[in-house]
């Protein structure tokens, strides 16, 4: 099968980091060290051949990851994103840059994305359920100096993919009805008012209105916010503030936030603030944080004071 997990051998595989801000921007990035004795310019070498086979084929709407994989949305889901350690189901095709195809792709049912190749890994989690894209992966990403069948050595890869569905366990759902009403408990005793229900789970009061059309999925946002717990039905203690600008080193794509901001960010304008109500499976699930100005324990239902600074172009 053409995308089952491979670790390229001149590419170790480290701690897959958190964005600028480490606690919620959650795009899937490598840090990936290069041995030095063989190749050191493989990814390079890689990206150059997908961004002149785009640049060829005129393909002027790639997204470009910091990693070096590049993708293309051909059809919006309207669905969350997947995580890393989702189950999904989709269906593929995946072919050389030269146009061959080596692997027709059954549909796959209830895939664990992290037993697929370090590529989709990245793509994945950037992708809207629902959604058709095309992916392009460098080869360090794929299947490395390894020849497959169909695959020589060193080849960069090409997948027409859509993500049909996202496993969402029984423990989840039942998380998401006692967070739902527990954040509802609270904004009732707070007696806070002009709360939006959003069928997601979040909650959300515009506190300021911006101007311009809101950011979409795929939006760069430069963004402020202090981030609380709510414990005991009351706002509990800060736990995080900081920004997010987005840099030529840097991805803060509003598909790269917990599904929380994803939500709330696609309601708001620029100049906007607002308050969000995020329920602990919209934000960081069944993971206790640390490294917060305090822990932030599992299943953790959080309120994020947020203001929208600038949307940039994808």
């Amino acid at each position: 099968m053409g995308i089952n997990y491979y670790k390229p051998n001149k590419f170790s595989m480290k701690k897959l980091k958190l964005l600028p801000i480490s606690f919620l921007a959650l795009t899937l990035f490598l840090d990936s060290c290069v041995d030095n004795s063989s190749e050191p310019n493989q990814l390079q070498k890689d990206i150059a051949a997908i961004d002149s086979y785009l640049q060829a084929n005129n393909i002027t709407t790639a997204l470009e990851d910091i990693t070096g994989v590049r993708y293309t949305i051909d059809s919006l889901g309207s669905g969350f994103t997947p995580r890393l350690n989702d189950k999904v189901t989709f269906e593929y095709t995946g072919k050389l840059l030269n146009g061959t195809v080596f692997d027709p792709g059954p549909k796959l049912t209830n895939y664990l994305i992290t037993n697929l190749i370090v590529g989709f890994q990245i793509a994945l989690p950037q992708i809207p359920n629902g959604s058709k894209a095309t992916l392009y992966i460098p080869s360090v990403y794929a299947y490395g100096s390894t020849v497959k069948p169909g695959i020589p050595a060193n080849s960069s890869l090409i997948f027409h993919i859509k993500i049909k569905s996202i496993v969402v366990t029984t423990a989840e759902k039942n998380q998401r009805n006692l967070d739902t009403l527990a954040i509802d408990d609270y904004l009732d005793n707070a007696a806070i008012a002009n709360v939006v229900k959003d069928t997601s789970g979040l909650r959300y009061t515009i506190d300021q209105t911006g101007s311009g059309t809101p950011p979409s999925w795929f939006h760069r946002v430069y963004i402020t916010y202090s981030g609380f717990l709510i414990t005991n039905n009351t706002k509990g203690a800060k736990f995080f503030e900081g920004s997010n600008e987005p840099s030529n080193t840097t991805d803060s794509r509003v598909v790269n936030f917990i599904r929380g901001f994803q939500m709330g960010l696609q309601k708001m304008q620029k100049g906007g603030k607002a308050t969000f109500y995020v329920p602990s499976v919209l934000g960081f699930g069944d993971k206790a944080i640390s490294g917060a100005l305090v822990p932030i324990p599992a299943n953790s239902n959080l309120i994020f004071e947020v203001e929208l600074k600038d949307v940039l172009s994808p």
